[in-house]
């Protein structure tokens, strides 16, 4: 059987262990991997994500201290100038409950407990070659989807994205210019579906609001969560839309506002500070939703398979910034 090409495959190696580091980069090497970058603090990993692009990132947890699995997930969350989509193996030194689950929220992969043999580090990098889990969207998870297979009755069924295999297409020798087409429309669709996130998610945050004024019983810590829930939005809208209308940015900016009292005064906040906490979430709900919609009913696109697929108009309003 022919051996597969993994020589175009640029490769990530970054943790301050010397050894480790060096291990993986010979066993990869030994199998064909051609290209390394190899990165031993925070301010080296930095300067590689941003200045290079990669197909294959093999991460330690921590680097000199430094916690990176804020930094993968900016990368997931299309916030740096890395695209989303490259396969991502962490290697974690403990393997406690609260620390694992704390590393899989960065959108990973894959999680490997330390020590680990260079070896089957090598079997799960050829294994992603062949395949890699779909991503799911939620309000604040861009990445591998995890959940159970079964679908629990009464939950909401959240759609799964076929994502970009970097290495797989590496290997396979796809043109450049057909893997950016690629990158670039599933993360229009990314932000798509991030969007619709944000939307139901604002109506919800209105509903138990207007639900606690109904009962008299303002919940101070559901208040704050509330609030500190609606500033994340804000602050991650400018990287969903490239060019929001004046609406949307006075909305934006009244939803911070009003946010921003009430974690720094619970319920000492105005009245008015809430009520228009909650009159918001519903208007940029609906404006989100108009949004969408114009974007997904241009000529030529199709609704149910996201509606977004070569439509200019789209890259414009919910693009690749």
């Amino acid at each position: 059987m022919k051996k597969t090409d993994y020589s175009s495959v640029h490769t990530l190696i970054a943790m301050d262990n010397r050894a480790v580091r060096t291990g993986l980069r010979q066993v990869l090497n030994a199998n064909g991997f051609g290209s390394f970058t190899e990165a031993v603090n925070e301010q080296s990993l930095q300067t590689a994500i941003e200045e290079s692009s990669f197909e294959l990132i093999i991460i330690s947890s921590e680097i000199n201290g430094f916690f990176v699995a804020p930094m993968v997930a900016s990368i997931r969350n299309g916030r740096t100038h890395h695209h989303p989509f490259p396969i991502v193996i962490m290697m974690v030194g403990e393997g406690g409950q609260e620390y694992v689950h704390k590393v899989a929220e960065c959108g990973a992969d894959d999680i490997m407990l330390l020590p680990v043999a260079p070896g089957p580090t090598l079997d799960r990098v050829e294994g992603f070659a062949l395949w890699r889990r779909p991503f799911v969207v939620t309000m604040s998870f861009i990445g591998p989807d995890r959940r159970p297979a079964v679908h629990r009755p009464g939950t909401e069924k959240i759609k799964l994205v076929d994502v970009p295999n970097p290495i797989r297409e590496s290997a396979k020798k796809m043109l450049a210019e057909e893997r950016q087409s690629e990158i670039n429309m599933t993360k229009i669709l990314l932000n798509f579906l991030r969007l619709e996130r944000y939307s139901v998610q604002l109506r919800w945050f209105a509903n138990a609001m207007r639900s606690m004024f109904q009962k008299n019983e303002i919940e101070l810590a559901k208040l704050t969560s509330f609030a500190e829930h609606i500033r994340y939005i804000v602050e991650d809208f400018p990287f969903r839309v490239q060019r929001p209308s004046s609406g949307i940015s006075k909305i934006l900016t009244e939803l911070l506002n009003s946010s921003d009292a009430i974690q720094h005064k619970g319920l000492v906040a105005e009245r008015r500070d809430i009520l228009s906490m909650l009159g918001n979430c519903i208007v940029l709900a609906k404006m989100i939703d108009a949004l969408l919609d114009s974007a997904s009913c241009t000529p030529g696109t199709d609704r149910d398979s996201g509606g977004i697929f070569g439509v200019r108009e789209m890259e414009t309003m919910v693009g690749v910034v």
